[in-house]
C-alpha cells in the first residue's frame, strides 16, 4: 500500500495488481450484495 497525505488526511493506495484486483471484487461483490438485498425487499413487499 502506498500511503501519502492528502489535505492533511491519510489516505492508503494499492500499489500491486494483487491488492488492486482485491479491492476492486470486494467492491464489486459489495455492490452486488446491495443491489440484491434492495431487488428482494422490493419484490417482497410488493405482494
Amino acid at each position: 500500500m502506498r500511503n501519502f497525505k492528502w489535505h492533511g488526511i491519510p489516505v492508503n493506495l494499492p500499489s500491486t495488481n494483487k491488492e488492486w484486483a482485491f479491492f476492486s471484487l470486494a467492491t464489486i461483490f459489495t455492490l452486488i450484495v446491495f443491489i440484491f438485498s434492495i431487488l428482494l425487499s422490493s419484490i417482497d413487499t410488493a405482494e
